[in-house]
């Protein structure tokens, strides 16, 4: 007569077997729902605005990462996270013409949800982490050569946020704005909020 032996441990096992089979086919299976896709990232913006006093522009370059999980063709949803070298400066007036330079090198790390709405369109809410300042100089920029100055007082909030909306324009390129709130605030920084755009490169 066949005795039954009870062994959890080795149930634990085969469910766990049996659970990593049925990723493996849902993550590369013909029918896939789970989508990882890494990029590199490139972004600007110009500084400036009405009434305002100071010019200048920031950029940055970085790399991440979405992980989606696609319900069908026009809906998907999911995480989105990447890490960036930012530089950033202000440009003022000065005596004779001549211009003040404040300029920061930043590195940042963001995180947040992304939703993909129909063939191509996006929106993403994010945090952004300032995890260093590695550059920071004021200095008057002249015909003649440029005058190291005074640092100007300024302030980075450990966290900052964005709002970004973009197009999946082919399977590699994705095209963006963001409006996030200013990194860097200078003493002459009278935004709060800044427009950036950006292109990803989806590898």
């Amino acid at each position: 007569m066949f005795k039954y032996d009870a062994n959890p441990a080795g149930s634990i096992i085969v469910a766990i077997i049996f659970l990593m089979i049925i990723g493996c086919q849902l993550a590369f299976g013909q029918e896939k729902k789970f989508e990882f896709s890494p990029y590199m990232d490139f972004n600007g913006s110009i500084h400036g605005g009405i009434g305002h006093h100071y010019d200048g522009f920031a950029a940055s370059v970085g790399a991440g990462a979405e992980f989606l999980y696609v319900v069908n063709d026009n809906f998907a949803f999911g995480v989105n996270g990447k890490t960036n070298l930012n530089y950033d400066n202000y440009l003022q007036d000065g005596p004779d013409d001549d211009v003040i330079v404040d300029e920061y090198g930043t590195w940042t790390s963001t995180f947040g949800g992304i939703v993909y709405m129909g063939e191509m369109f996006y929106m993403a809410y994010m945090a952004i982490y300032h995890v260093d300042t590695f550059h920071e100089s004021t200095y008057l920029s002249c015909t003649d050569g440029d005058i190291e100055q005074k640092k100007l007082p300024y302030t980075i909030d450990e966290f900052n946020y964005l709002l970004e909306v973009g197009l999946r324009l082919n399977y590699h390129m994705s095209v963006y704005a963001d409006i996030t709130t200013h990194l860097v605030e200078t003493k002459v920084d009278q935004s709060k909020y800044q427009i950036y755009l950006g292109l990803k490169y989806h590898i």
